[in-house]
């Protein structure tokens, strides 16, 4: 990216994802690559040549101070915000209980005006609830009246409205159906009509057939006649011939006439009989069509009688809501108006009283106020004085620490690099660091001009410093022996520890494990965190095993699960928290745990609290700040008692 090669520094990215591609890293360079991408472009734009890169150490000085200002500055205000806070904090306090005095005055010569107020306003309110009650029972009365009559003449009204309707539509119905009847009864007399014609031409056909059939027949037996007469009277004369046959004619007419009047009268009486079922049928049919007509009709105007009932329930429905929310609607407005009436009476009257208190009330605030105000005056002055003393003071041992640390950045390459391994160490705390903290990474290292290979140097130092505590915590928390190596092999994993890192950390870790097996436990308790890091490095550094705890609760659970062969722990914590005194008793009621060697560290030098903590049976009390040399003696001094202790 410096050399300007940017696609071969991409092609390179590229490889890198496909060797590990959760790499934070990548995301990182792509960022400052595309930055790189831009200022190029931008310089291009210009027709500009790029800058040679400045190698002389003056220039860097010079340009180097400007962030470290900055954050002096930034560091400066906070700590001017935190001990502004802390002063106020201690001022709020001293203000507080003045004005708690200066209030409890007033408190209770406006308690009582407010017990009278309170009376007078509740006088007042059993008055207003009272009127208020009677004017509600008036308003439902006058409005369940005015409603019943109302609904009764709508109901009245909207009956007659349905009778009416009710008989028209019958009377329509009956019409319609009558039409009905009317035209399937002609119907049926048409039927009937034509059936009969039909019946009597028939009947007529039927007696010309049979007439015609006699005839005939007289007709053939006349001539059978007359030819037997010809035949058997040959020889009679032609007179006697046609005197017989006309004897012979008038007997077959009149045996034809009787017979025809007999075919005539069975015939009549056939069609008699035939027209009384026809008329009988006709009278059936016509009885059946007129009882189904008056049951349709009985039907239909039941049906219609049952809808216009509904629909007669419906509009009384109808009109009994909307005319009770008309008179609802009156009610309310009528009880608004005069609980308004009532209302407007009782504020008159807890105003005028109000107002009375108010006067009282704000001549006592504007007294009290004079107070506070005259006291907040004098410890603002007083506040403000006690604030710039202590800034001046912490400005001035600010000034000599920064002086002593130096908050420049280093001037040489090893200062930068130790200071660069400083401020990455926190990011790899947990292994890898997120991409968020690579970006501060890669940030840092262009700030301090160092190259990828000096990034990486820096960084394999820091990771294997890493893994060599979490190895040596582990060793301490038994979790890790000196058969063990799942527990190694996650450690390697988590801080991307290579083959040939191991074979440089083998012997060292391997020492550590010895160690663990030679050495004793302790157990350090203590809520400054400084002072905890920095008694654990100095027994860490003596050849012994560490573990820490911040309050006296997470020492309980560290002792019940690790052994220890010393504990050494602070008197006092936080407000919440249990002391050192009760930390030693709790271990004492432990019969696993009362024999290890309890010493007392503290910044208390009251000979009252020395003799309380040896008279509980702890083995020794060291005061802070505490002297190394003497922490290691006795340390070793205790131990070495407990080891022959243990022996015997």
């Amino acid at each position: 990216m410096l050399e300007r090669q940017f696609d071969k520094a991409r092609e390179q990215i590229e490889e890198a994802r496909k060797l590990y591609p959760q790499n934070p890293f990548i995301v990182a360079f792509e960022e400052r690559l595309s930055i790189f991408e831009s200022r190029g472009s931008e310089k291009s734009s210009q027709r500009t040549p790029p800058p040679a890169p400045v190698e002389t150490k003056p220039a860097k000085e010079h340009a180097e101070p400007a962030p470290a200002r900055a954050e002096m500055q930034v560091i400066q205000a906070e700590l001017e915000k935190k001990i502004r806070h802390e002063v106020e904090s201690e001022y709020k306090l001293r203000f507080t209980g003045e004005l708690h005095k200066a209030e409890e005055a007033s408190a209770k010569a406006l308690q009582e005006e407010r017990e009278k107020f309170e009376q007078q306003q509740n006088a007042l309110k059993e008055k207003f609830d009272q009127q208020l009650k009677e004017a509600l029972e008036a308003a439902k009365s006058n409005f369940s009246r005015e409603r019943d009559t109302e609904l009764l003449n709508a109901e009245q009204n909207l009956k007659a409205q349905h009778e009416a309707e009710l008989s028209l539509l019958e009377n329509e119905m009956k019409t319609e159906l009558m039409k009905q009847y009317q035209q399937e009864l002609q119907v049926k007399e048409d039927q009937f009509r034509r059936e009969k014609e039909a019946l009597l031409d028939k009947e007529r056909g039927t007696s010309r057939e049979r007439e015609k059939q006699m005839q005939e027949e007289f007709d053939r037996k006349i001539a059978d006649n007359v030819q037997k007469i010809q035949v058997t009277f040959q020889e009679k004369t032609l007179r006697q011939q046609k005197d017989e046959q006309d004897r012979l004619r008038a007997e077959m007419t009149v045996s034809f006439q009787e017979t025809l009047e007999r075919e005539r009268t069975s015939a009549k009486k056939l069609y008699d009989e035939l027209k009384n079922s026809l008329e009988a049928t006709y009278r059936s049919k016509e009885e059946k069509a007129r009882v189904q007509f008056e049951q349709q009709l009985n039907e239909r105007i039941s049906q219609a009688v049952k809808s216009a009932k509904e629909e007669f329930e419906t509009k009384r429905n109808e009109l009994r809501h909307t005319l009770e929310a008309e008179f609802e609607e009156k009610f309310n407005a009528r009880v608004e108006k005069e609980r308004e009436r009532i209302q407007k009476e009782a504020k008159k009257s807890v105003d005028a009283e109000r107002n009375k208190l108010l006067a009282q009330y704000e001549e006592l605030l504007h007294e009290q106020d004079e107070k506070i105000q005259k006291i907040r005056t004098e410890l603002s002055k007083e506040k403000e004085a006690v604030f710039l003393q202590r800034l001046e003071r912490i400005a001035h041992e600010y000034e000599n620490k920064m002086e002593l640390l130096g908050a420049n950045i280093p001037p040489t390459q090893e200062g930068r690099l130790e200071l660069y391994r400083e401020r990455i160490r926190p990011f790899y705390v947990n292994g890898q660091p997120s991409v968020d903290e690579a970006r501060k990474v890669m940030q840092l290292k262009e700030l301090l001009n160092l190259t990828f290979d000096e990034h990486l140097a820096v960084e394999s130092d820091v990771r294997m410093d890493l893994y060599v505590e979490s190895v040596e915590k582990k060793i301490l928390s038994g979790e890790i022996s000196a058969g063990e190596s799942e527990a190694l092999d996650e450690l390697k994993k988590q801080f991307l520890i290579s083959q040939e890192e191991t074979a440089r950390l083998e012997p060292y870790i391997l020492s550590s494990l010895k160690k663990a097996t030679s050495k004793g436990r302790i157990l350090v308790v203590d809520d400054e965190i400084l002072l905890l890091k920095t008694i654990e490095d100095l027994l860490t550094e003596n050849g012994y095993l560490v573990a820490t705890a911040a309050d006296v609760r997470s020492a309980i659970d560290v002792l019940g699960t690790t052994e220890f062969d010393l504990i050494l722990s602070d008197i006092r914590f936080g407000v919440d928290e249990l002391d050192g005194f009760k930390f030693f008793s709790m271990v004492q009621e432990n019969p696993r745990l009362r024999k290890i060697p309890f010493v007392f560290m503290s910044a208390l030098k009251d000979g009252i609290i020395v003799r309380s903590g040896l008279q509980l049976g702890v083995d020794d009390y060291l005061t802070k700040p505490v002297d190394p040399d003497i922490l290691i003696a006795v340390i070793e001094g205790k131990l070495r008692r407990f080891q022959k202790y243990l022996k015997k």
